[in-house]
């Protein structure tokens, strides 16, 4: 479960320096994109919190920015490729009046590598 306590009302966005700033005992973050983490994780490094064991780090995309950063980057490969297929067959089936599943359900996998211990 993510808990994230913020000293600011509800639905006013902060800007990531100050979440940091106020939640210095996070233990665990996830950003919404990989290019996201990296430009965040020199920025951690000033908090001194030793990634994996006292920060875990988690993107998303599964870019290859992901595998050429030091430490490799824990991130989430959400299967873009399987979304566009998927999205175009179901878009095409509409078109052509053909049965179609009511709920598709696609499978995002974790790639966990250096910025993890899951």
């Amino acid at each position: 479960m993510l808990k994230i306590n913020c000293k600011r009302k509800p639905n006013i966005r902060i800007s990531e320096k100050e979440m940091f700033e106020e939640n210095q005992d996070t233990d665990a973050i996830m950003f919404s994109d990989d290019f996201t983490m990296f430009k965040y994780i020199s920025y951690l490094s000033k908090f001194k919190k030793d990634i994996p064991n006292a920060l875990g780090l988690i993107g998303y995309n599964k870019d290859l920015i992901a595998t050429l950063n030091k430490p490799k980057f824990t991130t989430i490969n959400n299967k873009i490729n399987d979304i566009v297929n998927t999205t175009v067959d179901t878009f095409l089936s509409i078109l052509n009046n053909e049965k179609r599943a009511k709920r598709i359900i696609l499978l995002t996998d974790i790639i966990e590598m250096e910025t993890t211990k899951l």
